[in-house]
């Protein structure tokens, strides 16, 4: 069994301050989720000045509006998963079609569940039917990468907009989620902080960055911690956790796998299509087989052909 270390944090912004304090805090941590970046693709290259020891997953908000030639208002969005290079060997993005969830797979070793890890930014919560709609289908998109990665782990770190003791129908929506998968929420104990946004000009603060994990990953002993630091410039605070997997940072491993349901509804039938057209390119067949006008009477031939 090993531990991993992981921060998330909402961003409000990816910025030089971001970025030192990133670098100060990133030493005992093996993966960080980020929120609310404001990058997009081109400029989301910055997230590598963070450390050279880890690697970047990064999902723009931004990008469909760039591509319309739409620049109006202030930068939004944005989500990464950032993995120390020690394990990005074993890492693999998952594609999930929403800049609000950035997904990554890590492989493990031996008999042990693979474990994805995905950044979430919820909607913000206005209690409007269009930011419940939109928060439905976030969610939607977080059971896709469960229905797609059966037989793993999962955890997940964010900004979900929505304290985890509310009554509201967002939050309804992530409890069902949570119950129908066995997911539970971290809680925070009562040392520390007991907010993780904060703003300043009205004084209001509340919970709603959490982590929430299979319940396999669950260690009450080490219950998650709120980074209130001076140096973090952002509205929300750094949330930290410490998990315990089985033989994550195990150097010497054998093969992975585990039993998996595969579902042509979740299928990429065009990537299937080009792959099968690859391999029947491949098969040879008797010329005589192809040009006979009674095919029974080569059917052994094709047969042989075949097998």
């Amino acid at each position: 069994m090993a531990n991993l270390n992981i921060l998330s944090l909402n961003c409000h912004g990816y910025n030089g301050s971001t970025e030192s304090y990133l670098r100060r805090v990133n030493n005992n941590t093996d993966v960080i989720l980020l929120q609310e970046t404001w990058l997009t693709d081109c400029t989301c290259s910055i997230l590598d000045n963070i450390s050279n020891d880890f690697i970047v997953f990064h999902s723009s908000a931004m990008q469909d509006k760039i591509s319309k030639n739409v620049m109006v208002g202030r930068p939004f969005g944005g989500t990464a998963v950032i993995v120390r290079k020690i394990l990005a060997g074993r890492c693999s993005r998952i594609s999930t079609d929403n800049p609000r969830v950035a997904s990554v797979c890590m492989k493990s070793f031996g008999d042990a569940p693979d474990v994805v890890f995905s950044s979430v930014y919820m909607p913000w919560n206005d209690r409007s039917i269009r930011q419940i709609g939109e928060f439905e289908s976030t969610i939607g998109c977080l059971q896709s990468v469960v229905d797609r990665f059966l037989g793993c782990m999962f955890v997940y770190g964010g900004d979900f907009n929505v304290a985890e003791s509310a009554t509201n129908e967002c939050s309804r929506l992530l409890h069902d989620f949570c119950s129908s998968n066995n997911f539970h929420w971290l809680l925070y104990d009562d040392a520390g902080p007991s907010f993780t946004y904060h703003c300043d000009g009205n004084g209001h603060s509340s919970v709603i960055d959490y982590f929430i994990c299979s319940a396999k990953l669950c260690n009450i002993n080490t219950p998650p911690v709120i980074f209130y630091d001076g140096d973090n410039m952002s509205d929300h605070c750094a949330i930290y956790v410490t998990l315990t997997t089985a033989d994550a940072r195990t150097s010497v491993g054998k093969s992975s796998h585990h039993p998996a349901k595969l579902l042509w509804n979740k299928a990429d039938v065009n990537g299937y299509k080009a792959d099968m057209n690859v391999y029947l390119s491949h098969t040879q067949l008797p010329v005589e087989a192809l040009l006979c006008n009674n095919c029974c009477d080569d059917a052994h031939s094709i047969d042989i052909a075949y097998n």
